[in-house]
């Protein structure tokens, strides 16, 4: 069976946007050691080369890949994709985080304790999240100078610490010597995360970038 073609086009997306685009796109990206976390906002081509992977085998597995059933489909309000994020923390990262807390807490005390920095960390981003649904409600009806640019900072500051926290869980996970019930339940976790920021990366971020660079017009006093 002949390999599928390569869009030579893959290479210059963004890694975020590669993972957006492909189901398992993580999985190849992590067979071939490239940093998804910290490097989301680099070409491919260029975090394959920072990674020392060969960007067209890197490219020609993700042509196999399927492609994401979002890609095509008309985006979400920008309050509906801020409800959705909220709904994926406390339907499926928050019973995750909880059950390798429940694992770690006999077994792993070390492990335990940064998962539970996780949780703290991110019951903070979600409260500061929950905060911009006025905000998002005022963009969609086309309200400008509603969001300060300083809330973005928050917000990239907050995803950079959870980004962290996962790449050093991911460390964990990778060690051997650890069973497999809390590897499973870390890797998880982690899952959740990168799914959590992909979204916010791809989708509201670049919204709220926009809002906030957008100023109301208006008369100056005489």
């Amino acid at each position: 069976m002949s390999a599928p073609p390569i869009d030579r086009r893959v290479e210059e997306q963004r890694v975020c946007d590669v993972i957006a685009g492909f189901a398992d796109a993580e999985d190849v990206l992590e067979q071939a050691g490239v940093d998804y976390w910290f490097g989301s906002d680099e070409t491919l081509g260029a975090a394959c080369e920072a990674a020392r992977a060969d960007p067209k085998e890197v490219a020609s597995r993700l042509a196999g890949c399927q492609l994401c059933a979002h890609s095509g489909s008309p985006p979400a309000s920008l309050a509906a994709l801020l409800r959705e994020s909220d709904e994926q923390w406390r339907g499926r990262l928050a019973p995750a985080i909880a059950r390798a807390i429940a694992i770690a807490e006999m077994r792993r005390p070390a492990i335990s304790r940064l998962v539970q920095e996780l949780k703290r960390r991110i019951e903070q981003h979600m409260a500061t999240s929950r905060s911009l649904l006025p905000a998002a409600e005022a963009i969609e009806r086309g309200e400008a100078g509603v969001l300060h640019p300083r809330t973005l900072r928050m917000l990239r500051l907050e995803h950079l610490d959870l980004a962290r926290i996962a790449r050093d869980l991911r460390a964990y996970a990778e060690t051997s010597g650890i069973d497999d019930d809390l590897t499973d339940a870390l890797r998880n976790v982690i899952h959740e995360v990168h799914h959590h920021l992909m979204v916010a990366y791809n989708f509201i971020l670049p919204r709220l970038v926009t809002a906030a660079a957008a100023r109301p017009v208006a008369c100056e006093p005489w």
